[in-house]
């Protein structure tokens, strides 16, 4: 025998005597067991030798053939007898529903929830992670009646709503099913996978007639539907299982057509429950999917959840030095927990995406934490503990000028701010050193915004005077300002003497452009602390009423509009909470070519003649 095999269980001398005195052979001897497992649930205790749990006997008949005989022979001298005898008794418990559907279909579902064993930070997640094999196992034995699945990218979700079609199908004659995708890509991909599971003796025997995406039967009368995640597609049958893949990117309104699709049905004697299952990758915290999460519990809905750590195959790498790969180029990312890994999705392909993908996608798409924040317009991309910093600290540099802006408001929720940021633009005489003459200039400013004054109704000639009464404020202070608010600036410049500029004021550029200075970085000559481009220092904020909020605190409440059906619109932010955050914007898109104008020929002064102009 096998030496893997025996280091599970040990075989008595009942199984060589009954070899040995009969015409039986190993490979029938293990046959005959496997055959009466599936009728009856155990195998005979004279086999082996101590208490040996069923499971494990089953698992030791089974891992004999796998690794004796390769996949071809199986099917060829074995298969078609264990599936008569599974026709005939059915799929009774989770032991034989795994070897079937590894060894009938191919595909070795991962039993084990690794996230929920080992990750340390598990109590982050908003639903706890499970195995792959529990959804499939509770919804073909009918332990619960509605679902929603969401898994990782690539986790496995078309392919388990292919093999819950086979199942009920192959394992409940008069079954109905119903199988849709968002959009019919996706529902052909289902029903590729299905198609492939029965290209071969003996599953290709159950087709009652030749199949097709609209109707496909088998010879016990189970029917398959293949529809479209449409109004129409969804209002049509009424089978007695439903399964909606990649609910995300339905709206709503549609979705509510496939709540209410399946139904029970009684065949000779025999119930056949009604089940609804929804399954998507979750993206957002405001779209469908996350609106059919919430409304879970109400509907009666078990949630099973899996991430990439729950089907990524195991690593038997080194984290640091390993002497084939060197140094992991994610180990920041996976700590060490693809270690305990036991699935099939390949490792290189995950470290490839583990190294392109953002953190917030990386969460969202494939740990499945907390609601993503991609609603949210800098989501992850602020850190107090990172941005917000002591206060009145002055940058340590010798190139450093104050830039200020305004954006103008005189309601809660739509303030006038004046903000004042001190700028570190001494990369730029780096790059000036550096580049050809011919290249474009490529450097990064460093902004520290020190003060800002927020006021939701005050007169004009009441913020003039707390922008001339700011800290460091001089008569030829740089301030940029919205270049829509022409009365305004007007009304501050006749009236008041405090003189603007009109501001860059391309939203989505500016946005993107805020987030690459709050990106973070690792200073290695400081302890490895976290370094950012862009700080807020505390106690920054000059406010008299409670009702009114600081930019650090607008960071988490400015957010992109939505359509009707939840899904972002990353072109329309809401024009709320917004105006200390438009006055970073106005100060960072602006400061380069300010700075870049102001910079150069002072440079080239020193070049030329020594000194500074």
């Amino acid at each position: 025998m096998p030496r893997k095999a025996k280091q599970v269980v040990k075989l008595s001398t009942k199984f060589k005597e009954l070899v040995e005195v009969s015409d039986l052979s190993e490979v029938e001897v293990c046959l005959h067991a496997i055959e009466f497992y599936i009728e009856h649930l155990d195998i005979d205790d004279d086999y082996f030798v101590g208490d040996v749990h069923h499971a494990e006997k089953f698992k030791f008949f089974t891992e004999y053939l796998i690794e004796n005989f390769t996949s071809q022979i199986r099917k060829e001298q074995f298969n078609t007898m264990l599936f008569r005898a599974l026709e005939e008794h059915g799929i009774q418990n989770d032991e034989v529903l795994h070897w079937y559907m590894r060894e009938f279909l191919g595909f070795n579902i991962p039993r084990k929830p690794v996230c929920k064993l080992h990750a340390k930070d598990f109590h982050k997640f908003d639903y706890p992670h499970c195995a792959p094999f529990e959804y499939i196992s509770d919804m073909f034995f009918e332990r619960v009646r509605n679902s929603i699945a969401f898994a990782n990218r690539t986790g496995g979700k078309t392919q388990n709503v292919a093999i819950l079609n086979h199942l009920d199908m192959t394992f409940k004659p008069n079954c109905e099913i119903a199988s849709a995708g968002a959009i019919i890509k996706q529902a052909e991909r289902v029903y590729s996978y299905f198609l492939d599971f029965h290209r071969k003796p003996p599953l290709n025997n159950l087709y009652l007639k030749e199949p097709t995406k609209s109707e496909t039967y088998f010879k016990n009368n189970a029917k398959l539907e293949v529809i479209t995640g449409t109004r129409t597609g969804l209002n049509g049958p009424h089978p007695n299982k439903a399964r909606i893949d990649e609910v995300e990117l339905m709206d709503w309104s549609v979705l509510q057509e496939g709540l209410s699709m399946s139904q029970s049905k009684e065949y000779d004697g025999v119930l056949i429950l009604s089940q609804n299952s929804f399954l998507s990758t979750r993206k957002y915290d405001s779209g469908t999917f996350q609106r059919l999460l919430d409304n879970a519990e109400d509907g009666g809905m078990k949630i099973y959840c899996w991430c990439i750590w729950d089907v990524l195959e195991n690593c038997d790498r080194e984290c640091k030095a390993d002497p084939v790969y060197g140094d992991c180029p994610i180990q920041d990312k996976c700590k060490g927990m693809a270690h305990h890994c036991d699935g099939f999705y390949k490792l290189d392909d995950f470290i490839d995406k583990a190294r392109l993908l953002s953190k917030d996608v990386l969460d969202a798409q494939w740990f499945n934490k907390k609601p993503s924040k991609e609603a949210v317009v800098y989501a992850d991309y602020f850190d107090e503990e990172v941005h917000v910093v002591d206060p009145y600290t002055r940058p340590d540099s010798d190139h450093v000028m104050i830039m200020s802006a305004i954006d103008f408001g005189s309601s809660p929720g739509h303030d006038f701010v004046y903000q004042k940021h001190w700028v570190d633009y001494s990369d730029i005489f780096r790059a000036l050193e550096y580049t050809d003459d011919s290249a474009e200039l490529s450097f990064k400013l460093k902004f520290y915004m020190f003060y800002e004054y927020r006021s939701g109704g005050k007169t004009m000639a009441a913020h003039a005077l707390k922008i001339k009464d700011s800290p460091h404020y001089e008569q030829n202070e740089v301030i940029f300002a919205d270049p829509s608010a022409k009365q305004s600036r007007l009304d501050l410049y006749d009236l008041h003497n405090v003189n603007t500029f009109s501001a860059i004021n391309s939203v989505e550029d500016g946005i993107d452009l805020v987030r690459s200075h709050l990106d973070q970085y690792q200073d290695y000559s400081d302890n490895g602390d976290s370094k950012s481009w862009f700080y807020i220092l505390e106690n920054y904020l000059d406010c008299d009423d409670d009702t009114l909020v600081g930019s650090v605190r607008e960071f988490s409440l400015y957010k992109y509009n939505t359509f009707s059906d939840g899904k972002i619109n990353r072109r329309a932010p809401m024009p709320i909470w917004d105006h200390g955050l438009d006055c970073i914007r106005y100060v960072i898109q602006s400061a380069y070519p300010a700075i870049q104008e102001l910079a150069v020929p002072i440079y080239e002064r020193v070049d030329q003649h020594g000194y500074w102009g």
